[in-house]
């Protein structure tokens, strides 16, 4: 009797064990991945957009670099992610030629008036 109160009790501390890992787990990837939809950019503050004509030599780190601080009020690189976001671009390679949208995060920015 004494030998499966003992197996009962192993079982259970396992169990609590297993329990504490997979919520510690769980919450790991919470916050880790809430930061990183946060970097990614996060289109919520989008107001309008200007479409502006890619030239030669434009990357879209100059191209951040160029319109974050009067478009919005987050960094260079967060501006940049949102510009990959609303023009749903696949890599970070533009072609002169194209146009692509600049988002506005900024109430007092009219589209157009740049």
């Amino acid at each position: 009797m004494k030998h499966i109160l003992m197996t009962l009790t192993g079982k259970r501390a396992v169990l609590w064990g297993v329990t504490a890992v997979v919520v510690l787990c769980v919450l790991f990837f919470i916050l880790f991945s809430t930061k990183a939809f946060a970097d990614s950019g996060d289109l919520s503050c989008v107001q309008g957009y200007e479409q502006v004509l890619i030239h030669p030599g434009d990357t879209l780190d100059t191209l951040a670099k160029r319109y974050y601080k009067s478009y919005s009020h987050i960094t260079a690189s967060e501006y940049k992610n949102q510009i990959i976001q609303l023009n749903d671009l696949d890599s970070e390679f533009i072609r002169e030629g194209i146009y692509l949208m600049m988002p506005i995060c900024r109430e007092d920015v009219v589209p157009g008036a740049r």
